[in-house]
C-alpha cells in the first residue's frame, strides 16, 4: 500500500469513527434523563382540596398552584435543624436551575399555632427572597398532609414547650396542581436539580 492509499484509508477510518461518535451522542441526547433519587408516581395525583393562607396573609387554594410548577415541603419556623438545612439545600438547588424553569417553593407549616404569616415571611425569605410559605387551620394542613401521605406530630418537651416531628420529603407539583413525585432525604442540590428537570421535561 503506497503512502497516498494509507492516508485515504486512515481518513476514511477517522470519518467513520467521527460518525459513530456523533451517532452515539445523538442517541444519548434523544433519550430523556431519568431521576436518580426521586420517586415518580405511576400517575399524577391531584392535590387535596384545601384553602390556606400564604406568608402575606392572602388566601391560597390548591387550585391556585395551577399554571406553574411548585415544590412543597412540610416544616416549621422554629425547627432547629432539618427545616433550615433543607431550605438551604433548596436555595442552592435553585441556583443550578434555569431561571425560567425554577419552581415556586412553599414551606407548609405543621405548626400553625406559632407560625403566623408575620413569622413565616421573614423566615423563608432569609433563604431565598422568592420562597413562600403556607399556614392556616390545623385541619386544613392535616388534610393536605394526609393526601400526600406526609406525617407530622406535636412532641412535648420537658420545659413545657413542644417541637414538631414531620416528614421531610420535597413534593414536585406540576402545572396542573398534581403531585408527580417526591424526593426524600438526604437531599443534594445537584441531584434535586437533575431529578426535577428530568421529571419536568418528561411531562
Amino acid at each position: 500500500m503506497n503512502g497516498s492509499h494509507k492516508w485515504i484509508v486512515a481518513g476514511a477510518a477517522l470519518v467513520a469513527l467521527g460518525a459513530g461518535i456523533a451517532l452515539g451522542l445523538a442517541r444519548n441526547a434523544a433519550q430523556p434523563a431519568t431521576p436518580t433519587t426521586a420517586t415518580v408516581y405511576d400517575a399524577p395525583r391531584a392535590l387535596p382540596d384545601v384553602s390556606l393562607i400564604d406568608e402575606t396573609g392572602t388566601a391560597l387554594a390548591s387550585t391556585d398552584l395551577r399554571g406553574g410548577w411548585s415544590w412543597l415541603f412540610f416544616g416549621f419556623a422554629s425547627c432547629p435543624d432539618v427545616c433550615p438545612a433543607t431550605l438551604g439545600i433548596i436555595a442552592s438547588t435553585m441556583e443550578q436551575l434555569p431561571v425560567a424553569q425554577r419552581p415556586d417553593v412553599f414551606l407548609v407549616s405543621v405548626d400553625p399555632e406559632r407560625d403566623t404569616p408575620q413569622v413565616l415571611a421573614p423566615y423563608v425569605r432569609y433563604f431565598d427572597p422568592a420562597f413562600r410559605a403556607l399556614t392556616g387551620p390545623l385541619e386544613q394542613i392535616e388534610t393536605l398532609a394526609s393526601g400526600l401521605y406526609a406525617t407530622f406530630a406535636k412532641v412535648p418537651l420537658d420545659n413545657g414547650g413542644y417541637t414538631m416531628d414531620h416528614f421531610s420529603g420535597i413534593y414536585f407539583i406540576n402545572d396542573q396542581a398534581q403531585v408527580v413525585a417526591v424526593s426524600t432525604s438526604p437531599h443534594l442540590p445537584a441531584q434535586l436539580a437533575s431529578d426535577y428537570l428530568a421529571i419536568r421535561n418528561s411531562q
